[in-house]
């Protein structure tokens, strides 16, 4: 078997030439789909089917533990499972706070991640923060500026 590079959640290896699966840089090949497809000869399609863990360890890529199923089965599956949480600091009021990971979207998509609507809203409008609870509040009392934060 070729040199396993994990990443993330998954292990990638170098795609043997003879694999007609998706690469990665023309190079990689998830593990899980390269040791299915040499056990089947079958290659998920993409966005139809997907390559399961049936234990939930996404790097433990024996054959035994992998099958082929259906998109909405797998997101199903998942759910079941439970959520996953992140932990992010709010870009206004610095107030640390958990999101589930399928809202963490915004850290993608937007460079700035909030604790409430106040924070973006008062973010985008750059005022001070009023509202009671936040850190901001005291120092605002105590003449700081959020500029100089």
């Amino acid at each position: 078997m070729n040199k396993i590079i994990s990443c993330g959640k998954y292990n990638f290896i170098i795609a043997p030439l003879e694999y007609p699966g998706i690469k990665y840089s023309n190079k990689y090949c998830l593990e899980h789909h390269y040791v299915y497809w040499k056990n089947t000869g079958i290659i998920p399609k993409k966005g139809i089917e997907c390559i399961h863990h049936k234990n939930g360890k996404t790097k433990d890529n024996k054959f035994e533990n992998l099958e082929l199923i259906d998109w909405k089965e797998h997101i199903r599956l998942h759910k079941k499972t439970g959520r996953t949480t992140i932990k992010l600091i709010c870009d206004m009021c610095k107030k640390k706070f958990i999101r589930e990971r399928n809202n963490s979207y915004i850290i993608k998509k937007y460079k700035h991640s909030f604790c409430s609507r106040q924070c973006t809203y008062n973010f985008r409008k750059k005022e001070p923060i009023t509202q009671p609870g936040h850190k901001s509040v005291g120092l605002l009392k105590k003449g700081k500026s959020l500029n100089t934060l």
